[in-house]
């Protein structure tokens, strides 16, 4: 699933694990309901206005992360 897909609200966390050429996981949690933004395209262009990264693994948060459609959505750490 592409990372608008989830629907996230404030407090969820959402976890990817892309990169190249080396994967890594990043994991994110929501700041800002996805719903309030106008369309899906405006929450991968302010990408950080609607996550935080909790955990950028070791390369920290790739482009590859944000359009991969690799996200997974509900996951403590």
């Amino acid at each position: 699933m592409i990372l608008q897909e989830l629907q996230m609200e404030v407090g969820e966390r959402a976890k990817c694990v892309a990169g190249y050429p080396h994967k890594s996981t990043l994991i994110i949690e929501c700041i800002k309901d996805f719903d309030s933004a106008p369309n899906d395209d405006h929450i991968i262009d302010n990408v950080y206005q609607y996550v935080k990264v909790i955990d950028g693994g070791q390369y920290g948060a790739l482009t590859s992360h944000w359009i991969s459609s690799k996200w997974t959505s509900n996951v403590y750490q």
